[in-house]
């Protein structure tokens, strides 16, 4: 079963249809700054999805580790960069991937000094699913990185991979669909988002 499967909200499942927090509200959450409702929803969703806990783990350790307990604490968005990835070419890259099955197909989007190349295509071991490949380039290894896809129309479902040193992850067992991209840099304090990824036949 896929992980997309694994965490598909279960009929009358009120609890699984908690809207997903957004980057601040986790942000808050990591440092203990929510008011006490607030904190125990976010709390309920992080139990109920293990990727996004995850994330949260991961911005956790390096709140810890990044600065010297003496220094005076700063807000969740001086911590965590959130920046919104554009499309740049929808042809394959002449890099990294150059030559690659489907590369042809690869879309490229940049934000900064991030780049992130995309490939879907169809999963050899699901028929009818979809794989949806990726490399996070950037201007430092992306350790402790990971990414999470949601579909459009269901946020409240995730799947999610990491990412290995060199920057590449994988998603497999996707339904056809629009998706929203969200990487997390955790070493780094960047958050990447890319909207309307379009999987499959849609």
């Amino acid at each position: 079963m896929s992980e997309l499967e694994s965490t598909w909200p279960l009929p009358g499942d009120d609890l699984a249809r908690l809207p997903r927090p957004s980057s601040f509200e986790l942000g808050e959450y990591a440092l203990g700054l929510l008011p006490a409702a607030a904190a125990a929803r976010v709390k309920a969703y992080l139990a109920l999805h293990p990727h996004a806990a995850a994330e949260v783990a991961l911005l956790q350790t390096y709140l810890a580790q990044g600065e010297p307990a003496t220094q005076p604490a700063q807000g969740p968005l001086a911590r965590l960069q959130t920046l919104v990835m554009t499309l740049l070419s929808a042809e394959g890259p002449e890099g990294a991937w150059a030559g690659a099955r489907g590369a042809a197909d690869a879309a490229v989007y940049q934000a900064g000094e991030w780049q992130v190349i995309l490939n879907s295509d169809e999963d050899p071991q699901q028929p009818g699913r979809f794989v949806l490949a990726g490399l996070l380039l950037g201007p430092e290894a992306t350790a402790q990185a990971t990414a999470t896809l949601l579909p459009a129309e269901l946020p409240a479902v995730s799947a999610a991979a990491p990412l290995d040193e060199f920057g590449n992850f994988i998603v497999s067992g996707l339904l056809p669909g629009v998706y929203d991209l969200t990487l997390l840099a955790a070493a780094q304090a960047v958050e990447l988002h890319i909207a309307g990824i379009a999987i499959g036949p849609t």
